[in-house]
Formats: C-alpha cells, structure tokens, sequence
C-alpha cells in the first residue's frame, strides 16, 4: 500500500520566527490576527504574506542584532568593572604598605654635648705628691688616665659610663693627641646603646673637628653603617666607597667593602 506523502511548504522554516513575531516581537497588521487565521495565512502563497513574512523576519534580526549588541556592551562593562577593581586593590595595598624610610643627612650636625658628672673619687686623678713643680706633666698623665678608663668601660660594656669619661675628657682637654679618639669613642658608645641620630651626630663632629686625625677612616666607616641602621642606603653607600677610596690601605675600606657587598654596590 502507497502511503500519502505528508505535504511539505517552502514556508515552514519561517513559522517559528513569524509565531515568534505574533507573539510580542513584531508590529504591523498581523498583530491583529488570531495565531489561527495569522498561520493560515502564512501558508497561503501570495505576495502580502511574503512581504508580510519578511518584514517579519527582518525585525526578528534586528532583535537579534540588539540582543547581542547588548551582550557585547554588558561583557565590556564586565571587563571594565574588573579593571577597575584591580585597580584599587592595588591602590589599597599601596595605602596599607609602610612609608619608605626618608634619606636621613644631618645638615649640620649638633655638637656633643659635655655632661656634668662628678669628679672621679680615685687617689689617681689627683696629682701625687712631689710633682707640684710640674703641673703640666701631673696634667697629662690625669688625662690619660681618665681616657684610659673611659676605654675600659667601653670593652666592658659600660657604655653610659664611657661616654661619661669621654666626655670629661673632652672638656678637660679639648686638643690632645687623643682628643678626636674620645670623640670618636662617643659616638661608639652611642652607636652601641642604638642611638644611631647622636652616634652620627659624634662621628660627623670627629671629621669636621679633626680632618686629618687618625680616626677619619673609621669615623667614615661607622657613620655608613648609622645610616645603613637608619634606613638610608644611598647614603650608607656613598660613605663606604669615600672610605674605599681615600683610605685603601686601611682596615676600616676592608669592612667598608664588605659591608659594600651586602648592599648590594649600585
């Protein structure tokens, strides 16, 4: 037995877009149809439907068109938001982060200050019987030991004391041979309680003090590492190279080099 054919139309295709259409989608007059009489009369050849049909379809794209125009826009603005959250998560890392320490250079550096301490209580600060006649020797041999006490309170680790010493003779005997030592022994001392600001205050006074005194190198030397403890690299840096460079020969451009090396010579 020959089954029927089912019965086939070139409009097919296009119902679902013109169904579409009647719903909501399209204008015109085939909003006033009923979705019967409007299904009816797509399938009925004629050119108003076929016009009809492609106006149809012609918004149904344009719809389309829109909708992904839209979806475009909305994945833009997406990219966007994410840029700019970025964005101030960064700014919100660089406001919780802690301030660089600033470049520490003291322009000029204050004087040591002499404190008053009490006079030493030893029978050998006071001059011994005999030497009446030669104050000036009996003065001298006082101060060294009153240097050479100060320095065995600073091996021992009596730094408040050692300064105490240095500083009496400092003011005792402001122009010795060992004048520039004590003063450079304060700023160790200081350097040694961690009062980096007053150990380079002492130090920057032994080089502009004595210039051309024994202790320059080493005075250059720990005036770098104060910086260094400072947070001023740049500075550390410039003072151990001056070290390197001037005095080559020396313990202190060893150490300077090596302290070079730890950071990092730019």
């Amino acid at each position: 037995m020959v089954r029927p054919r089912k019965r086939t139309t070139t409009f097919e295709p296009r119902l679902s877009l013109a169904i579409l259409a009647f719903a909501g989608l399209s204008g015109g007059c085939a909003s006033t149809d009923t979705p019967g009489g409007f299904i009816d009369r797509l399938r009925t050849p004629n050119e108003g439907v076929r016009a009809e049909l492609e106006q149809l379809e012609e918004r149904v794209r344009r719809l389309e068109t829109e909708a992904s125009a839209s979806n475009t826009g909305n994945a833009r603005l997406r990219e966007r938001i994410a840029e700019l959250e970025a964005t101030l998560e960064e700014v919100r890392a660089l406001a919780a982060a802690p301030a660089p320490p600033a470049p520490f250079e003291p322009q000029p550096p204050p004087r040591v200050q002499v404190l008053e301490v009490s006079e030493l209580e030893d029978d050998t600060d006071r001059a011994p019987a005999g030497n009446e006649a030669n104050p000036a020797a009996s003065a001298e041999r006082t101060g060294h030991e009153l240097y050479d006490q100060a320095l065995q309170a600073f091996m021992s680790h009596e730094y408040v004391e050692a300064e105490f010493g240095f500083q009496q003779y400092i003011s005792d005997f402001p122009d010795t041979d060992l004048s520039d030592n004590a003063l450079y022994w304060i700023g160790e001392c200081r350097f040694a309680r961690g009062d980096d600001r007053g150990a380079m205050a002492a130090f920057q006074q032994t080089l502009q003090d004595f210039p051309h005194g024994n202790k320059v190198p080493d005075a250059l030397l720990k005036l770098g590492r104060s910086l260094e403890r400072l947070g001023d690299t740049d500075g550390a840096r410039r003072r151990f190279r001056e070290v390197s460079r001037r005095f080559p020969d020396t313990e202190a451009a060893r150490m300077a080099a090596d302290s070079l090396a730890v950071l990092g010579d730019r």
